[in-house]
């Protein structure tokens, strides 16, 4: 198939554009430069646009068959300001719908990034795709992103997404210096609950939803076992041949982080059954099999 994706220099976006690439689909990157796509090094072409001032004008758009939107601001980096909070926002939901906008009938299948942030804190409840969204600000960016994809007529799929873990780049990195030292604890206790999910098995979701014509929902990206923060630190402290560190209090979160500290300890029982009952299968489904898989030995 011939599909078009945008947010392809993220985390996520790399190793799927690779995954679909070795799968003998026609991959279309959308990119304000085409310099900030030398970094793949898989073959796609190059469409140069800013769906953030406007639908897209190249001619390549009208024979894509698939759209995959992974397009936005980190959430994760830097404290909320007014303005990030607004980058945040504009970057999924002016983008989404001009990519909308942008699209012809030939294209049969709209698949949107989305995130756990979808419910919001919501303590031991398990959640799944049919839970009422929650009320803060990352819950309403989420809903408003997913309503942007509109009355596209086609598929319309969205991946609710949970921390995704990788070796290079994305939540994990940034945690791995303290545990590193052996410094590494829980955050606020650590009792909330953390929906996961490797990132092999994260683009092999958004692989499954290409390729299954039945998929035509909204689907929790995460392990069917979640775990809860301290269990999460005592894993990979435990992985990395470390001890764990003491607890981070929550105050001082807030005084690091602002406002954003709320989205680090929300907790999020999501549950992937949908998925599952629909034939997609989890590689990394349990989390110290997970880590040994990212880091094979102890780290020194």
């Amino acid at each position: 198939m011939k599909i078009l994706i945008t947010g392809a220099t993220g985390l996520i976006g790399q190793a799927l554009v690779k995954a679909l690439v070795e799968k003998k689909h026609q991959v279309l990157i959308v990119s304000r430069s085409v310099k900030s796509t030398k970094r793949l090094n898989f073959p796609a072409e190059v469409i140069v646009g800013d769906l953030n001032k406007g639908p897209l004008r190249d001619l390549r758009v009208n024979d894509v068959d698939v759209v995959i939107n992974l397009a936005g601001e980190p959430v994760a980096s830097g404290r909320w300001t007014d303005a990030k909070k607004k980058k945040i926002y504009d970057s999924r939901i002016s983008v989404t719908q001009n990519l909308v906008k942008s699209l012809t009938q030939k294209t049969t299948a709209f698949i949107s990034s989305s995130a756990v942030g979808f419910y919001s804190d919501r303590g031991d409840e398990v959640l799944n795709e049919d839970s009422a969204p929650g009320h803060d600000f990352l819950a309403k960016v989420c809903v408003d992103w997913e309503n942007a994809v509109g009355e596209f007529p086609g598929r319309k799929v969205f991946i609710r997404t949970g921390v995704v873990l990788s070796a290079k780049g994305g939540a994990l990195e940034k945690m791995l210096p303290p545990f590193r030292l052996g410094l590494g604890g829980p955050l606020a206790g650590g009792l909330q609950w953390m929906s996961w999910i490797h990132l092999e098995d994260m683009v092999n979701l958004y692989v499954w939803a290409v390729e299954n014509q039945k998929a035509n929902a909204a689907y929790n990206a995460v392990s069917p076992y979640p775990v809860s923060n301290r269990h999460f630190t005592e894993v990979l402290a435990k992985t990395l041949g470390k001890g764990v560190g003491p607890s981070v209090p929550l105050f001082a979160m807030k005084i690091l982080f602002g406002e954003m500290a709320s989205v680090l300890v929300a907790s999020q029982k999501a549950s992937s059954q949908k998925a599952i009952t629909e034939g997609f299968v989890f590689k990394h489904a349990f989390l110290p099999e997970a880590l040994h898989n990212l880091f094979p030995a102890p780290t020194k």
